[in-house]
């Protein structure tokens, strides 16, 4: 049994919390909704999110401060935060030893300052054992309920990947490595690009040859525009690639698809005024525009996509300029 703080009591926070409880680990979380850790801690429930659904076990504590949950010993630490929220929690602890816990990074997108993955930040930041990201096609409720789901982990120390395994790991949650570890973290950033851009096109045209159309131009872009980063041939069939980029760029409990949807029935500014939820792509498609841009790179679909988003383009001119 391993000793785990869960950052985040949000949707996937808790759906993680519910894999390492029915493992039998010691799961406390921090968070920063205080009815949230009520309702998890009194009633094994995340109602915003999930309703009536039960934790199959209790957890054993919930902070609202940090620095009073870290006074503890964790062997993990599983961040589970919005992008936006990284930069000022990992700020706020980057004092304090660490070394002797596997941080896990759930969390999603790009520095938007520096261009690179929140991975490099928390390893650059903070005194931990080791970092690994924990990436792939694992939508929460999904994960919450128990349904079977296989996912990523991440990173270039085989030890701590291994430990991890054995700790996330079950029946119905697998986990499979892999050391593609700056190529997974901005896979992250991009699906969630596309997702919105899918959502626009379906949305519109209500037809699913234009939805898959305009998906597998987006991911030959996507690997386009890594390799050309890293100047080597990325492989896409890895669950955090082509899984969770399907699964993000198709199905209505993306955040990302279902604000397209939003995008093509209600047009950008109403949408951006009335969306409820964070939604990770919008950052991350002017990031994407910035790198296209600086590297010259021919990918008509994620510039277009920024247009829409940034400039005014009517979405109705999405597909034909993608395929320019």
């Amino acid at each position: 049994m391993s000793k785990i703080l869960i950052i985040g009591s949000g949707a996937f926070g808790s759906a993680l919390t519910q894999v390492l409880v029915s493992n039998h680990h010691a799961v406390d979380v921090y968070g920063i909704n205080q009815n949230e850790l009520n309702d998890l801690q009194q009633n094994q429930k995340n109602t915003t999110y999930f309703q009536d659904q039960k934790l199959s076990q209790p957890i054993n504590n919930t902070y609202l401060d940090i620095h009073l949950a870290l006074k503890n010993h964790y062997d993990f630490i599983v961040i589970v935060i919005p992008s936006f929220a990284i930069k000022n929690f990992v700020d706020s602890i980057k004092t304090l030893d660490l070394s002797q816990a596997i941080v896990v990074n759930a969390a999603k997108g790009l520095n938007l300052e520096t261009k690179s993955s929140w991975c490099d930040y928390i390893q650059q930041n903070l005194k931990i054992k080791a970092l690994i990201g924990l990436v792939g096609p694992s939508f929460a409720i999904d994960v919450f309920l128990k349904k079977p789901t296989v996912v990523n982990l991440v990173g270039t120390d085989l030890d701590a990947l291994i430990k991890t395994k054995q700790a996330f790991e079950n029946d119905w949650f697998k986990c499979v490595l892999s050391k593609q570890f700056e190529v997974a973290n901005y896979i992250s950033c991009f699906k969630n690009a596309l997702a919105i851009g899918c959502g626009i096109i379906y949305g519109l045209e209500k037809s699913h040859n234009s939805l898959v159309a305009f998906l597998t131009k987006g991911i030959n872009e996507m690997q386009l525009i890594l390799e050309t980063i890293y100047q080597k041939k990325v492989n896409p069939l890895e669950y955090f690639f082509i899984g969770d980029t399907i699964l993000t760029c198709t199905d209505q409990k993306s955040r990302n698809f279902s604000f397209g949807l939003l995008v093509a029935q209600q047009g950008v500014q109403t949408a951006l005024e009335n969306k409820q939820k964070t939604v990770e792509g919008l950052n991350n498609i002017k990031v994407i525009y910035e790198i296209i841009k600086t590297k010259q790179i021919d990918a008509p679909l994620f510039e277009s996509l920024y247009e829409v988003i940034n400039e005014n383009l009517t979405p109705k001119s999405l597909f034909n300029k993608s395929f320019c």
